[in-house]
């Protein structure tokens, strides 16, 4: 997957510009302010639809402007593809090819990215929501099923929380959401389970690498919920859960348990990495976790994702890089750095290397 040229409108800090990356490395230099990330965030939202930035596009709208427009040209799979997309503050529209798309699901068909930020450094120690929302992204990337699952269960999981909170009377009605979220809910923790299995597979694989087979790193689900083989025993266990928690959950005026409060534990030679590990450990083990997502999108879609790194190529010592580029060789990359962290562009050391300066909201082609 390659992007050859994107063109913005009105959005972020751009009120017209043009960016045509290189085929493998482009390094995106300017000072804070400058729109560094609010390029990266756009090619996001071109290729998938979403930012990684909010959960509202209409945040990226110019300020002052009424909506924003973005054009891109990518290259996937032996074929060239037109992407457009608009949005204001009543709705957005689609073209693939200079077709209109109803839904998001059809736009942006195929299209995958992973996106390394400074916060997923802090991954670890964190709160649970970071590691869930790393497995959420690296499914919602290879499944749109995945995707508009748990969209819809959040949607219940709220419907549920504000009735125990303002219909405590109405025991029928959580039941009824009860029984929504048994069945999806169910769905989301089946994908989960099979997809942390291959992810903390290929994660021990390059902790093994970076850290020179000095250490043995484990990834566990932690479920909220008793897990079982067959679907339908799984979602009469989780009905029957959210039964038994219901005076509780009427006491917290919140749902207790389901994927919504789950998370990940990590272990290095079968210890808590959260409270033993030290800085580099976590940060190799956030590292580990990104490889591990650009390989289960190439495995299950069979294309090289766009790989950005925000802000983060700098907080990486030269061992860590090296591990990194190694690692995402051919696929198309893009990094920011400030002008102060400049001098870590000759670490790369890459011949296909491309340089962008952004100055006065405008992107400039260096070298």
């Amino acid at each position: 997957m390659k992007l050859n040229h994107l063109h913005m409108v009105n959005f972020r800090n751009y009120a017209s510009a043009s960016f045509s990356p290189g085929s493998d490395k482009n390094v995106i230099i300017g000072e804070n302010g400058q729109g560094k990330t609010n390029l990266l965030e756009a090619i996001s939202v071109v290729a998938l639809g979403k930012s990684f930035k909010t959960h509202s596009l209409k945040e990226a709208i110019r300020f002052g402007q009424e909506a924003s427009y973005l054009k891109a040209d990518f290259f996937l799979k032996d074929y060239d593809h037109r992407m457009e997309i608009e949005f204001s503050e009543t709705g957005r529209s689609y073209q693939r090819d200079q077709n209109p798309r109803k839904s998001l699901a059809d736009y942006k068909r195929g299209f995958s990215m992973v996106v390394f930020q400074p916060e997923d450094l802090d991954m670890v120690r964190l709160s649970p929501g970071k590691r869930r929302a790393f497995l959420n992204d690296a499914l919602s990337s290879v499944s749109f099923s995945y995707e508009e699952n748990l969209k819809n269960y959040r949607h219940l999981v709220r419907q549920r929380n504000y009735a125990l909170k303002n219909l405590r009377s109405d025991r029928q009605l959580i039941k009824i959401y009860n029984l929504q979220l048994a069945k999806i809910g169910s769905e989301i923790l089946y994908e989960r389970l099979k997809g942390i299995k291959k992810l903390a597979s290929w994660a021990r694989e390059e902790y093994q690498k970076i850290s020179n087979g000095g250490e043995d790193l484990k990834v566990h689900y932690l479920s909220s919920l008793p897990f079982d083989q067959d679907f339908q025993v799984q979602s009469e266990i989780y009905l029957q859960k959210l039964e038994e928690s219901y005076e509780k959950d009427l006491v917290q005026k919140r749902t207790s348990l389901g994927p919504h409060v789950d998370d990940l534990r990590f272990l290095l030679d079968g210890r808590e990495a959260k409270a033993y590990g030290s800085q580099g450990q976590q940060r190799s083990i956030v590292l580990s976790l990104k490889l591990a997502e650009v390989r289960f999108i190439w495995e299950r879609l069979g294309i090289r994702p766009l790989v950005i790194l925000d802000d983060v190529f700098s907080e990486l010592d030269q061992h860590r890089r090296k591990r990194l580029f190694k690692q995402i060789e051919g696929m198309q990359t893009f990094i920011s750095l400030t002008e102060a962290d400049y001098h870590l562009r000759d670490l790369l050391e890459e011949e296909d290397l491309s340089s962008f300066e952004i100055r006065g909201n405008q992107i400039n082609h260096v070298s």
